[in-house]
């Protein structure tokens, strides 16, 4: 048993990946593969006494015009019944990257609702959402991303080199 939907957002696709790419690595889901090339996405849930858990895959499509649509399909990854699991998934994802783009493209500081559903606020500084050190929550860029000094996140008012394929141990002050 699947269920999907399709979700349009008045963001460029890039940017729509970019928010779906830190939304899945963040949140309770587990992020199992992103290709920034195709914009496509895979996440899972664990198994638990409520489901057998969820295979999960988020197409983001330009639009042109800066818009985008996301298609988002959640399936068991066996079993026969998903007790509305995948329908509450499919919503979540939405949910969460709606947040996480209006919050983020006004650029305000502030408190906001949780964009990656761990907690019920999360503070976000006008760039970055923070954790409970103040450390940015910043996804890895994904493998085709230049090599490059990035923020590090692992720790705050620090960057880190990036090769391209892999962070390495080299870091430097922000």
């Amino acid at each position: 048993m699947a269920d999907e939907a399709r979700y349009q957002y008045p963001f460029p696709a890039d940017e729509v990946f970019t928010a779906a790419l830190q939304v899945l690595t963040f949140g309770p889901m587990d992020l199992v593969n992103a290709d920034p090339t195709s914009r496509v996405l895979a996440a899972s849930t664990s198994l638990n006494a409520m489901t057998y858990g969820e295979d999960i895959r988020i197409d983001v499509q330009d639009d042109g015009v800066g818009s985008s649509t996301v298609h988002i399909h959640s399936q068991l990854k066996f079993g026969v019944t998903a007790w509305g699991h995948n329908r509450k998934n499919v919503e979540l994802i939405h949910n969460w990257l709606e947040a996480y783009l209006s919050i983020t493209s006004a650029g305000a500081p502030g408190w906001f609702a949780d964009p990656f559903g761990r907690q019920q606020y999360r503070y976000y500084d006008g760039t970055n959402f923070l954790d409970q050190n103040n450390v940015p929550m910043i996804a890895a860029p994904p493998g085709t991303t230049p090599a490059g000094w990035y923020p590090n996140p692992e720790a705050p008012n620090q960057q880190r080199y990036w090769d391209g394929t892999q962070w390495t141990e080299h870091t430097a002050p922000l």
